[in-house]
């Protein structure tokens, strides 16, 4: 049961399983890469009184999860499902967790605990071509609209098509692993579909535009003096631009280095300035910024860290 258990757990956080078939650990499942490290995992596992928060710590403050995402060419050929773990694990999230993040990163996801099951909107034509019309089918208003995918009610006969675009399982049996497709239906629902375009709505109207805060860092880059900035700031502008979590440090060490740096700071202020009176969209801005700031670290022969 301990094996079992860690290897859902360690499914759950690299995407795969130590075993790949958490829904069979007998004889017929393939031999693990690393059978010792699930037998360690599972031992430790109950030596802690069934801790998940402690098995998930021990997890990924491991050095192996802590390690970068990023592959070449020659790993990938060698070993492009990461079965060997000589890097980062890195895969979509499961459907339900893509509503949630959209529901965070929007600002409209209530955060209530408990409580019944709602009904989310499906499209209409859903809804029409049942055998039996389902009459109590009447969306959730209001902030329980907006509750996590937890609580939302599922009809086993009728699955989500939002859901069902991003791998989401069928109601009709157990899924102990999801399969994870690449196609273009899951990008044209977030285009698409009704909730994903109220909750960009959502995002757009709450957040600043995003030539603003560029503009902000251009000019943070043009006018302020060496060590006028506070790290927070720092962050906030890289988080605001778009850089991803992985990044924020070394691009606000670039930043640092900038500011320290009169002829570098001008050259690139004034590069960022001209993209952000030209009006570009959004991911146009953030490559630009980013962009930019590769150069930088070419031009110096450095890298993030050095910084």
């Amino acid at each position: 049961m301990a094996r079992v258990a860690v290897n859902r757990i360690w499914q759950a956080i690299w995407g795969t399983g130590l075993v790949e078939t958490p829904e069979d650990l007998g004889t017929r499942a393939p031999v693990p890469e690393y059978l010792d490290l699930l037998d360690w995992l599972a031992v430790d596992f109950m030596e802690h009184d069934w801790s998940q928060k402690h098995l998930i710590r021990t997890i990924v403050t491991s050095n192996t999860y802590r390690q970068g995402s990023l592959a070449g060419p020659e790993l990938l050929q060698r070993d492009p499902r990461n079965a060997w773990l000589a890097r980062g694990p890195r895969f979509r999230a499961d459907a339900e967790v893509v509503r949630d993040i959209a529901l965070s990163v929007s600002g409209l996801l209530t955060n209530k605990l408990g409580g019944p099951s709602i009904i989310p909107p499906v499209p209409q034509n859903v809804l029409d071509y049942n055998f039996t019309y389902p009459a109590f089918w009447k969306p959730a208003e209001g902030p329980e609209r907006y509750r996590r995918t937890l609580y939302g009610f599922r009809k086993r006969s009728m699955p989500d098509p939002v859901m069902a675009n991003f791998d989401g399982p069928n109601g009709d049996f157990a899924c102990a692993r999801r399969l994870r497709s690449n196609t273009p239906l899951a990008a044209l629902t977030s285009l698409n579909e009704g909730t994903p375009l109220t909750l960009i709505e959502a995002m757009a109207s709450e957040r600043p535009a995003i030539s603003t805060l560029v503009g902000g860092v251009v000019d943070l880059l043009g006018r302020c003096e060496p060590n006028s900035i506070d790290e927070g700031s720092y962050a906030m502008c890289a988080r605001g631009i778009g850089v991803r979590s992985q990044d924020v440090r070394g691009f606000c060490n670039g930043l640092k280095f900038l500011l320290d740096h009169e002829a570098e700071r001008q050259a690139i202020a004034r590069r960022g300035r001209g993209f952000v009176e030209q009006g570009y969209s959004r991911e146009r801005l953030v490559s630009v910024m980013l962009a930019l700031y590769e150069e930088l670290l070419q031009e110096g022969g450095r890298s993030p860290d050095q910084l």
